[in-house]
Formats: C-alpha cells, structure tokens, sequence
C-alpha cells in the first residue's frame, strides 16, 4: 500500500505571493514508480473538470490537451530554471 507524506508550506516574506509550487504537495511512495508527488489540490480539480469536459464533448481533446499544457507553463512561469532560459534568450 503506498505511504503518503505532506510537503510543508514555505513561508511567504513580507506577503509576497507564493510561487505556484509553494504550497501542500503530496508525496505517495509507489513500489515500482519510486516517489510520486501529486499537484495541489486545486490543479487537480482543474484537471479533472478539463478531463470531464473532454470526454463529454463540450471541448475537443487536442483543446483539453491544449488548455492544459498552458495551464502547467502558465502555473511554472516564476521556476528559476525558465528565467534562466529567459535571461540567456535575451543575451543572444
């Protein structure tokens, strides 16, 4: 049976907003997969009603996948990595 562990809230300095990431995360230990961390609680509902509006039909599948693929990068925008990338672009 997987083990689920909370991560813990970072704290936010001087009421800056929290970076998308920053929050409670759920890590579950799966046997074969190894650590798995699960998004947050609202990523999932927002997933999940994408999901549903796919499979009804009320939105195409490349849409669904489409709006999603927006949402993660909209949802990683403030990652050091990508500002990285960004600041490198701008130099050359």
């Amino acid at each position: 049976m997987p083990t689920t562990r909370t991560i813990e809230r970072t704290p936010r300095e001087h009421g800056a907003p929290a970076a998308p990431w920053a929050g409670r995360g759920t890590r579950v230990e799966v046997p074969v997969l190894g650590t798995l961390t699960l998004p947050r609680r609202d990523q999932l509902v927002f997933f999940g009603g994408l999901g549903l509006l796919a499979v009804v039909g009320v939105i195409e599948w490349p849409v669904a996948a489409v709006v999603g693929t927006g949402h993660l990068l909209a949802a990683r925008r403030n990652s050091r990595t990508f500002r990285e990338v960004g600041e490198a672009l701008e130099q050359a």
